[in-house]
């Protein structure tokens, strides 16, 4: 379930609160003295480009497009 702030207007403290999507709207209107704070997120998940473990076959297609472009450097970290 997400996670939003808001910063309660009237006392100029800070909440988090998990609610679907389908709710936000509704808290909002149901609190008008609480504005919304958005803060950037992280992402989780995928692989790190610089750990060495992509899989052999995304690195056989880099190895494909470094034959079709030898003067190209953009993926030459990766294979």
């Amino acid at each position: 379930m997400p996670s939003y702030n808001f910063i309660d207007e009237n006392s100029g403290e800070e909440i988090t609160l998990e609610m679907r999507m389908s709710e936000l709207d509704d808290f909002k209107k149901e609190n008008p003295h609480m504005k919304q704070k958005l803060i950037a997120t992280t992402i989780i998940g995928g692989m790190s480009t610089n750990s060495g473990s992509l899989p052999e076959g995304f690195k056989d297609t880099l190895r494909e497009m470094k034959k079709k472009h030898p003067r190209s450097t953009g993926v030459d970290n990766f294979i």
